[in-house]
């Protein structure tokens, strides 16, 4: 004899036959609502289902009344039958409370309610739903359990009565609307009736005005008749009148002509007078101020020139100094006495006194001196250097030169702040050049760099790096905004950058995310950089670019050729900018020039570009590099593809290999991953894919942003209809087949994983999209494997 539990299947019936009630239940009151019987009819028929379906009699309906300021006990059944007629307040009682707060409320224990009826002991679990309209509430659904059953309201029985609310609320809008409707309905055949009424007398009263109204049109048409003939009367008179108008307004005319004409001989008569006593008056007082300057000039001058704070000597046409004032005496350290009536050539060094003279001659023939540096001899030996401005002072004929006086300005400690400058700035031309990274010669690309600042220090920089073993080509271009010492310390700073940035192994929209935050540390107000950023990835074939304000790639390639354009914000002046990743595949003979506006504004005004003849390209933007109009630095890393190695991942043949040496190539080498996967499956993405992923993830550490360094190894491999992929790591291992086994005695765990800070998403993922998943004893490689 085979004895066997039944009991799950009997409670599945049981479930089964509630359900079957459920649906026969929600089809009755269904069919009636569509019938729009009457409101008792269907409440009562709710209360009577939901009795049966949650087995139990008590149950009632409150409603809010007309006046909506009380709750009514209109329907029960049970317990409530004897209450119907009961009137509530709002939160008065637990119904009450939900006509307030409009909110469900549920609990096993009716006396453990606030507010609740104090002498209903004996009702325990206890359910109260609102019947609402939109946010407003329309009544009370409530149900509950007495005396010895003590069964508490299921999540399953709280949403049938929920859906029974729901009709019930519909029941109550549906009776509300058609009291409005009947109303409406009265309303509108009261109105038509005294509409009609009123049309009866308007029709009475429109009659009886037509009548007055004919009577008055005659006695008006015998009034006009009497105006028109008044009016060809007072016509006749008018015309009289106009006549006589027009004849005073010539006489009027004439006379005003008159008066004008004598006005103006008048004015103009006035005006001439007056010009001409002004005109002896400025004549007799400039007159006297000029005898009063005459006499006061001499000193004047004099004075001037002696304590003006600028230096000043003259000296007459033979060369002597005549005069000498007291900045002079300061700037030579010779007093006035000791130089007045000695030859000019006292205050001027040996070493350049025969240039000097010749710039003294030269001021007799008549030149100015403007601005000319001349170097004076102190009266202690020691040489300024002096900016000179220079005039002649003739004689009364205009010809005959009498004096030469100049002025001087000691200008030696700025001529050695100048020298100083200038060898700073070419030790920092000599340092922004050693910064440059050297090209290192590739069997598979030509590279040629060309850098040309525009003074001795530039704003322009490029960095270039071989990456996984001379198969990946990073490289940066960097133009920062000005010239001159102060951008020489930009570009210094962002070559640190571009160095630390190329150790994290970021991808290359990240490691310009990356840029941008840093160098706002380092800019002052104001300042910017356009970049760009590029990948020629000989393993994948594929050029990867990213655009910072640098707006523009020339090139010609097969996908496509000319200057592409990709606009991207400039370094430094948002903090938190985005940047896209362009992609374009390569083939051998391709040609790329990344150039700064320096190089690619003259480029563009060029009729044509020999984009695809490379030593042509290289050699037309040296050209334009160093021509006399360019007005910006010139840079530019230009890439011709002369070769490529075989490709990462072969068409044909099992196992496939794929080796990651770091962050870096997890992400440049997903899409081979990808290729991989589809050409298994025949899908562009499938969960195969994310479930690899997820193993690589794992094995790489992929978290919280933060590159790290493993290596990993990942092997496809075809055995029949199987696809096997195994994932090898270099981390430190972890117990995974514990978690496995976890996860398979307990299912309900398999996605905890946000409660669970010891496992992450990757093992319930890898486990659900796998047909077969272990690790091995050690933790350090993970096997997935699927029957296609």
């Amino acid at each position: 004899m085979i004895i066997r539990d039944v009991s799950e299947r009997k409670d599945f019936e049981d479930a089964l036959k509630r359900h079957n009630l459920y649906l026969e239940s929600l089809q009755a009151i269904s069919l009636r609502l569509m019938n729009r019987l009457d409101l008792d009819t269907l409440l009562g028929e709710i209360l009577d289902r939901s009795s049966e379906l949650l087995d139990t009699q008590h149950a009632y309906f409150y409603l809010v009344n007309d006046e909506k300021d009380r709750l009514e006990l209109v329907m029960a059944r049970g317990y409530y039958q004897s209450l119907v007629g009961k009137r509530i307040q709002k939160g008065e009682n637990p119904s009450g409370q939900i006509w307030e707060n409009g909110q469900l409320l549920v609990t096993e224990e009716y006396c453990s309610l606030p507010g609740r009826v104090a002498d209903r002991t004996h009702v325990h679990a206890w359910m109260g739903i609102p019947l609402k309209q939109g946010k407003e509430v329309l009544g009370v659904f409530g149900l509950a359990r007495l005396g010895e059953d003590r069964r508490p309201f299921s999540d399953q029985e709280i949403s049938i009565m929920e859906q029974l609310a729901s009709m019930a609320s519909i029941s109550v809008i549906n009776v509300k609307a058609d009291h409005e409707l009947f109303r409406e309905l009265e309303r509108r055949k009261q109105a038509e009736s005294e509409l009609v009424a009123m049309n009866d007398e308007l029709e009475e009263r429109v009659t009886a005005r037509t009548l007055d109204l004919s009577e008055a049109n005659e006695e008006l048409a015998a009034q006009y008749e009497e105006i028109s003939a008044m009016n060809e009367e007072l016509g006749a008179q008018n015309e009289e009148i106009r006549a006589m108008n027009d004849e005073n307004e010539d006489l009027n005319q004439q006379l005003l002509g008159l008066n004008e004409k004598l006005e103006a001989r008048v004015a103009e008569r006035t005006a001439d007078l007056i010009a001409v006593h002004l005109k002896l008056t400025a004549q007799n007082e400039a007159l006297r101020q000029a005898q009063e300057e005459l006499r006061d000039t001499g000193d004047h001058l004099r004075k001037l020139i002696q304590y003006s704070s600028a230096p000043i000597i003259v000296w007459n046409p033979e060369f002597i100094i005549t005069r000498f004032n007291k900045a002079f005496e300061q700037l030579t350290g010779y007093q006035g006495g000791e130089v007045i009536g000695r030859p000019l050539s006292v205050i001027f060094p040996r070493e350049s006194l025969q240039e000097t003279v010749g710039l003294i001659e030269q001021s007799r023939s008549g030149v100015h001196w403007e601005a000319v540096e001349i170097p004076i001899r102190r009266k202690s030996g020691e040489v300024r250097i002096t900016l000179w401005n220079a005039a002649n002072i003739y004689a009364a004929d205009a010809v005959t030169l009498t004096a030469v006086i100049a002025q001087g300005q000691d200008i030696t400690e700025r001529v050695r702040r100048e020298q100083e400058a200038m060898r700073d700035a070419q030790l920092a031309m000599r340092v922004q050049k050693a910064l440059l990274p050297v090209t290192v010669p590739s069997e598979y690309i030509e590279v040629a760099t060309i850098y040309n600042p525009f003074g001795y220090v530039g704003g322009d920089l490029y960095f270039l790096d071989w990456r996984y073993g001379g198969k990946l080509l990073r490289g940066f271009l960097v133009d920062a905004t000005g010239h001159g010492l102060g951008t020489a310390l930009h570009t210094a700073s962002l070559h640190v950058l571009l160095r630390e940035v190329n150790e994290r192994d970021l991808p290359l929209t990240e490691a310009m995310r990356w840029l941008n935050r840093r160098a706002g540390e380092y800019f002052a107000e104001g300042i910017f950089a356009g970049a760009l950023g590029f990948e020629l990835d000989l393993e994948t074939r594929q050029l990867r670019w990213v655009c910072a304000g640098i707006p523009e790639v020339w090139m010609t390639a097969k996908a496509m050729a000319g200057a592409v354009q990709c606009p991207g914000m400039c370094l430094g002046i948002m903090e938190e900018e985005t940047f896209e990743m362009h992609r374009l595949p390569i083939e051998v003979g391709d040609c790329f020039y990344f150039m700064t506006d320096g190089l690619s504004d003259f480029l563009g005004e060029q009729l044509n570009q020999p984009l695809a003849l490379f030593p042509e390209m290289v050699s037309l933007l040296r050209d334009l590099s160093e021509a006399e109009t360019r007005r910006d630095d010139a840079t530019a890393v230009c890439i011709q593809v002369r070769a490529l190695p075989q490709p990462l991942t072969g068409q044909y043949g099992w196992p496939r290999i794929i080796r990651f040496s770091g962050y870096g190539d997890y992400q440049r080498l997903g899409g081979e991953v990808a290729k991989i996967i589809a050409e298994v499956t025949g899908l562009p993405h499938s969960f195969h894919e994310v479930a690899v992923n997820e193993a690589l993830a794992n094995a790489m550490e992929c978290r919280d942003g933060v590159p790290r360094q493993h290596k990993a190894r990942l092997r496809f491999n075809k055995v029949g209809n199987r696809l096997i992929v195994r994932v090898r790591t270099s981390r430190l291992a972890f117990a995974g087949n514990a978690v496995l086994r976890r996860l398979r005695a307990h299912p309900e765990d398999m996605f905890s994983f946000g409660e669970d800070a010891s496992m992450g998403r990757g093992i319930p993922l890898m486990l659900s999209l796998s047909h077969k998943m272990t690790y091995n004893s050690e933790g350090t490689e993970v096997l997935l494997a699927w029957k296609l």
